[in-house]
């Protein structure tokens, strides 16, 4: 949802994917452990390890 679906030149820059990635752990902070109690709240380091 995040990092495959932007055009091809945002993932020349190696900042634009970061940034992806950190809206992608938002996002699974936010919303997806929220809505699903069984998910755990992850770090950034973390999340980026899966």
């Amino acid at each position: 949802r995040f990092v495959l679906n932007v055009p091809s030149e945002d993932l020349e820059s190696f900042e634009r994917i970061l940034f992806l990635v950190e809206q992608a752990h938002w996002f699974y902070e936010d919303n997806a452990v929220e809505q699903d109690s069984a998910l755990k709240s992850l770090s950034l380091r973390e999340f980026t390890s899966l």
